[in-house]
This record gives C-alpha cells, sequence and structure tokens, in this order.
C-alpha cells in the first residue's frame, strides 16, 4: 500500500514493522488477552506504516536532493488514471474513512473491517456505504470543475 512490492521502501518498512511487532508483543503485559490476533496485528502494523511513512515523507520533504531529482527528465511508469484518480479522491476523506475504503478495497469482508475498526457490522455496511456515495459525489464535483 506504501511502497511496490520489492522496491528498497517495501523491504525496509518490512523490516521496521517486523520488529516493531516482535517490541510490542514482547511488551505486552501477561494477562492481556486478544481476541482476534490477526486483526490486532492488523491495527497495530497499518498505525505504525502509516507513521513510517508520513515520517519517512517529511524527512525526504527537507532534503534538497529531492529538487534535483525532480528538475531531471526520469521516466515514470505508466499508472491507471482511473486507479489515481480513486486515490486522490479518498485523499479528500476523513483519517476514519479513509482506513475503512481502503480496508475495502484491499478485499477485506465488513465483518473484519467492522472488528478491525471497532464498530458494529450494521455500523461498518452503512458507513461504506456512505463513504462509496461520498466518493462518487466528490467524482462529480470534480468533473464538473473541469
Amino acid at each position: 500500500m506504501f511502497h511496490p512490492s520489492g522496491s528498497y521502501g517495501y523491504k525496509s518498512m518490512v523490516c521496521d514493522l517486523t520488529t516493531y511487532l516482535w517490541l510490542v508483543y514482547r511488551d505486552l503485559p501477561p494477562n492481556k488477552k486478544i481476541h482476534n490476533e490477526e486483526a490486532w496485528v492488523f491495527v497495530v502494523l497499518l498505525r505504525k506504516a502509516n507513521n513510517l511513512y508520513r515520517n519517512e515523507k517529511r524527512y525526504q520533504d527537507h532534503l534538497s536532493a529531492e529538487e534535483v531529482l525532480n528538475e531531471m527528465d526520469i521516466p515514470q511508469p505508466e499508472r491507471d488514471p482511473m486507479v489515481e484518480r480513486l486515490y486522490s479522491l479518498i485523499r479528500h476523506l476523513d483519517d476514519d474513512e479513509q482506513e475503512m475504503i481502503l480496508l475495502y478495497l484491499d478485499h477485506h469482508n465488513m465483518v473484519q473491517i467492522a472488528e478491525i475498526t471497532n464498530q458494529s457490522y450494521l455500523n461498518t455496511v452503512r458507513r461504506i456505504g456512505r463513504i462509496r456515495k461520498k466518493l462518487r459525489l466528490l467524482n462529480q464535483q470534480l468533473d464538473e470543475e473541469d
């Protein structure tokens, strides 16, 4: 989700997340009960990955070499404009809405999304529906502006 698979950023993040997960797991109190381990791991790693990615972007924004690289004519791989449009629309959503729709796009079922976000199943279904409607409206607004 943050870096192309197999890239340096991807491998670095996998290493950092693996280390972080072991540290968090090691420091859990012995009487701590985790009801859904898969959801717990996902939430812990997603939050850490968001922090790592945000911090790396901040760090990269302060590097002057990036300006030089931007001026160079480096060919960029072609991306599907519809996928780019979808993700640009998603960036207009609130953080909670972004998390839910990204889980939905990652093919998690509604039960998993409900567990991860700590909501009821029906509330999750309704919120996903509202988010999809909101994305459609945002898309129409952007079409009208163009």
